[in-house]
């Protein structure tokens, strides 16, 4: 077997500019405008652009790439490789601009500005991306996970319910995306195994479908390969990294195990996929884990000294430099690769504060952030192309002791837990200038320990299409349709006079349901909604229920409909089976 080489992935290429003179024979202009900056004999010199790193998501306008130049006047603008579909390069000034299309992989492109005189030449990275539809956190406290839409443009998050193990899974802790984001796949480190979520696209409702037991135990962090076709887990206690191949519905089949020391805690692949880094916070030590073609972990290298309790790796886009965070040493160990084993080599200690917990880098590859714990601080850090060195830029406060720290897709937004506060802290972030401004912040269930983020072509809308109105005087419910850009409402169904009841209304997650409480019949109604038109249908029975039941509520995950009762002085809970529409009283509780 061939050894793996570790930086055969594209490298992150900074700034470059060539000036070259015609020899000889000084051929016409042709092409777009610019003048005849031929005729003087002084070719273009000194391309440069505002940026030189774009991340777009499809369907997003490509803000203006301005192009500098020197020397004499552009007759010619041409660009290699071609631009991904709906970007376009502006034939008389060298400007990039357009609206995305269609995903495309990160990739180099060269500018030339050109007259007969010579030419000069930018290299620029750009690439499309699927937009951010939804992010996911677990939570210690209630074995839940919890999913939350996300709005594209700022980035901000509108919860779209939480789901718990419905196979007995405890302990949720590391959380990965199928890069389709049809699917979670979450370490359960109390019960030793690994659920799989599905993730419905159209509401971000997740709901479990399977489990894979692991042959080590206590699960601590699930990876994922770019294409989703592998699964690696790394297990803290009798250790092993562990392969699992992922079907097309998302379920996961171990093919592959390597027994390592105890305490192995977190890892990091590689870029070409042929290596996997994994910290040991009992060793306080990181090493090299080789896979083979299919991803199986073949063998470990030598364990390299790390500060202590390394507790999270990044690896630069072009596999040269990895970095690991020592939560108890207080800094970050910065290390070179070797390009055939990958084997760390330390180059640089960085102070981090006061118990960072994670690390991440930019998408550009140009800075990272580090989540400091005890001091609330979130620290960015410059990065060296050539060298991967450090250099700290800049202090931003956070909320209550942040841990993990995700992007979304094109760098334009930080996700940071923030644990001890139960909230998402969300960051806008400047790719330019790697700065942080804080937006929002948004609740969690307790004691939040995972965070994924899942892109898709086709992002969650967790909103209905229909708007439904109940009146005292009325007893139908008016339905209307919804205009999901304008918000404008068209009836569907008007209400019809009737008994005068008080009637309020819940809509199940799933948006298949509604429910109606009607205080004078002290009854509670089950209408199914029509998934066309938007019209309501009876199912069954009504539930009967305390005396004068005026407000319900439906529980986020589904499971549960609260409905309060205002004579009976009573908060009933009734149990509700989405399947088949099902409502069961379940408990009641006095209330003043």
């Amino acid at each position: 077997m061939s050894t793996p080489t570790f930086n055969s992935g594209s490298r992150s290429a900074g700034p470059r500019h060539l000036t070259l003179l015609a020899a000889l024979v000084l051929l016409p202009a042709c092409g777009g405008g610019g003048g005849g900056g031929g005729s003087s004999g002084v070719p273009p010199q000194a391309l440069t652009y505002a940026r030189d790193f774009d991340l777009l998501a499809v369907g997003s306008i490509l803000s203006a790439n301005v192009a500098s130049v020197g020397g004499g006047s552009v007759a010619t603008w041409n660009i290699t490789p071609p631009l991904p579909a709906g970007l376009s390069l502006d034939p008389s000034t060298g400007t990039l601009t357009g609206t995305a299309a269609v995903v495309s992989p990160l990739a180099k492109y060269t500018v030339r500005a050109a007259n007969a005189a010579g030419f000069t030449e930018f290299e620029l990275e750009l690439g499309v991306v699927a937009p951010a539809a939804a992010l996911v956190t677990t939570s210690i406290a209630d074995h839940s996970l919890s999913s939350y839409s996300i709005d594209s443009s700022s980035g901000w998050l509108a919860p779209s319910g939480y789901a718990t193990s419905a196979l007995g899974a405890l302990a949720p802790r590391s959380a990965v995306a199928h890069p389709s984001g049809r699917f979670v796949f979450v370490a359960q480190r109390a019960t030793d195994n690994v659920s799989v979520f599905a993730h419905d696209p159209i509401t971000g409702r997740l709901r479990e479908i399977s489990t894979a037991q692991t042959t080590g135990k206590d699960p601590s962090q699930v990876l994922i390969s770019a294409d989703g076709d592998t699964l690696y887990v790394i297990c803290q206690n009798t250790s092993h990294v562990e392969s699992f191949s992922v079907a097309s519905d998302g379920a996961l089949l171990s093919f592959g195990t390597l027994a390592l020391e105890d305490g192995c805690w977190s890892g990091e692949l590689s870029p070409d996929e042929r290596c996997l880094w994994v910290t040991n916070v009992t060793t306080n030590s990181v090493r090299a884990v080789r896979l083979d073609a299919s991803g199986r972990p073949v063998s470990a290298g030598v364990a390299v000294n790390t500060g202590f309790a390394p507790t999270d790796a990044a690896v630069s886009r072009d596999g040269r430099f990895l970095y690991v965070n020592c939560q108890l040493g207080g800094r970050i160990d910065v290390f070179t690769l070797d390009p055939q084993s990958g084997t760390p080599s330390r180059g640089q200690i960085v102070s981090a504060g006061t118990q960072p917990v994670a690390l991440t880098l930019a998408p550009s590859g140009k800075y990272l952030y580090a989540s400091g714990s005890a001091d609330s601080l979130l620290r960015t850090f410059s990065v060296a192309r050539d060298t991967g060195r450090l250099t700290e830029l800049a202090l931003t406060p956070s909320g209550s002791r942040p841990s993990f720290l995700t992007f979304d897709p094109t760098g334009t937004h930080l996700y940071v837990l923030a644990s001890d506060a139960d909230e998402i802290d969300i960051y806008d972030v400047n790719p330019t200038l790697g700065s942080l401004s804080r937006t929002e912040s948004v609740r969690t269930r307790g004691l939040p320990l995972g965070l994924a983020l899942l892109a898709s072509a086709v992002p969650a809308s967790p909103s209905s299409r229909f708007a439904y109105v109940s009146t005292t005087d009325s007893s139908d419910l008016a339905v209307f349709a919804l205009d999901p850009q304008s918000g404008s409402l068209a009836s569907v169904v008007s209400p019809v006079p009737g008994t005068g009841q008080r009637q309020d209304l819940a809509v199940h997650p799933s948006l298949r349901w509604v429910f109606a409480t009607r205080a004078n019949d002290d009854e509670l109604a089950l209408l199914e909604v029509d998934p066309l038109s938007g019209e309501l249908h009876p199912n069954g029975a009504s539930i009967s229920t305390s005396s004068e039941p005026v407000a319900v509520e439906c529980d986020p995950a589904g499971n549960r409909v609260h409905v309060l009762c205002r004579t009976g002085n009573v908060l009933e809970t009734f149990s509700f089976d989405e399947a088949s529409g099902s409502v069961t009283f379940a408990a009641s509780v006095a209330v003043p």
